[in-house]
């Protein structure tokens, strides 16, 4: 039987030049799901945030304004 050492020398070990491209092509499309998630988490806050700024903020002003709304639109109607 041969020494284990004559098996580990058969073993070529890969290039940069090789890994780096490899590894890019893993990278990339993690980072680009991450950014996806990280970006809709975002929109959700900020969705949020200002559905809970008009409720809590401007409800007196928003009402008001809503009523001159179909106040308009009524008008627009009748003529």
């Amino acid at each position: 039987m041969k020494p284990k050492q004559a098996l580990t020398n058969a073993v070529t070990k890969p290039s940069p030049a090789v890994l780096t491209p490899d590894l890019r092509e893993l990278i990339l499309p993690a980072h680009r799901t991450v950014a996806r998630g990280a970006n809709a988490a975002l929109v959700t806050l900020y969705w949020q945030a200002g559905q809970r700024l008009r409720t809590e903020v401007l409800k007196v002003d928003r009402a008001e304004y809503g009523e001159e709304i179909q106040r308009s639109f009524r008008q627009c109607r009748k003529d």
